[in-house]
């Protein structure tokens, strides 16, 4: 099981890339969001799912855990194969996606180019309640960390209401998958998720 990998960006192409790790290149399929967020020759540090069947052995990249997860639930569901998992995951923000399947916005779901109605319900159907899960484990182990408390703090104190603070910085840890933030950074990403409609 090749759980992460760390190397050199070597190539990028719509959906995959080359990651140089020591130098043996590997071949990784990643979001289309992602493929376009890497520049050749930068280090990167990707969260992998890698996937054996009868005719083929592929390796999966992701921008951080909480998207891998999502991949998973998504290759769960009959009709929804690895490439088209990609496709969805290309298509919208994880914290979006998250959403729209926990409020079984099937309007939403059938917008993503290859998902039909029928795709579309079972994904409603099978990952709702798993969504709910996720979402709340993430929101519970972002919530005990002591920036996410100090950072909290300050959009209080400037002039948001305590639960303005914790849904915006709930909103910016879903979006971004990130676990480990400085206070400066959160503050920042938060006031981005409501719109700088802040005061000072």
């Amino acid at each position: 099981m090749i759980a992460q990998l760390r190397g050199l960006v070597d190539q990028v192409s719509v959906d995959s890339l080359v990651l140089n790790v020591g130098g043996v290149g590997f071949l990784v399929r990643v979001p289309s969001s992602l493929a376009a967020s890497c520049a050749v020759g930068e280090e990167r540090l990707f969260p992998t799912e890698f996937i054996v069947r009868e005719d083929e052995m592929s390796l999966y990249g992701f921008s951080h855990g909480f998207e891998r997860e999502l991949f998973r639930m998504l290759t769960t569901i009959t009709g929804v194969g690895p490439k088209l998992a990609l496709r969805i995951l290309g298509s919208c923000s994880p914290s979006d996606l998250a959403q729209a399947i926990g409020e079984e916005d099937l309007t939403f779901l059938v917008r993503i180019p290859g998902v039909g109605p029928k795709t579309g319900k079972r994904i409603v159907v099978e990952l709702s309640e798993k969504i709910h899960k996720l979402v709340d484990a993430t929101k519970a182990q972002a919530g005990a960390s002591s920036a996410f408390r100090e950072a909290e703090e300050v959009l209080c104190g400037l002039g948001c209401t305590p639960d303005e603070a914790r849904r915006a910085l709930e909103n910016c840890l879903l979006a971004s998958g990130e676990s480990e933030w400085g206070v400066d950074a959160l503050v920042i990403e938060a006031m981005k998720h409501m719109g700088n409609n802040l005061d000072g």
